[in-house]
């Protein structure tokens, strides 16, 4: 396969193009707000300690709070469902365990599909 010296040249500006937009293009730094943490179990508990270690870490990490909310009850179908409503944008956060594949087994009509959401 052969290509014209002018559709080679056309390609290459094309491509050399791309990446200098690319690097003008900038997101918006993640977290720009504060994050929240959802925890399924009450205060003092395994999941609630990690998740504060974890927040400490990242937030020494990425400048922005992170703030661990629990939500314990109906063994962590509560907190999991809070989290599946909340907006997918990446600012709530599921501190989990085994219990969310148990329960995915054990309950019939939860109002979620752990997998898919």
């Amino acid at each position: 396969m052969t290509l014209a010296r002018r559709t080679f040249l056309q390609l290459s500006a094309g491509a050399a193009a791309l990446a200098a937009a690319s690097r003008l293009a900038r997101a918006e730094s993640y977290p720009a707000r504060p994050v929240r943490i959802i925890v399924p179990y009450a205060p003092g508990g395994g999941t609630d300690l990690l998740a504060h270690l974890f927040g400490l870490w990242l937030a020494a990490r990425l400048g922005q709070q992170f703030v661990v909310i629990n939500r314990p009850g109906a063994g962590s179908n509560i907190a999991t469902d809070m989290v599946v409503k909340s907006p997918p944008d990446g600012y709530t956060l599921l501190a989990f365990d085994a219990a969310a594949a148990i329960n995915a087994t054990l309950y019939d009509n939860l109002n979620f599909n752990f997998i898919r959401d």
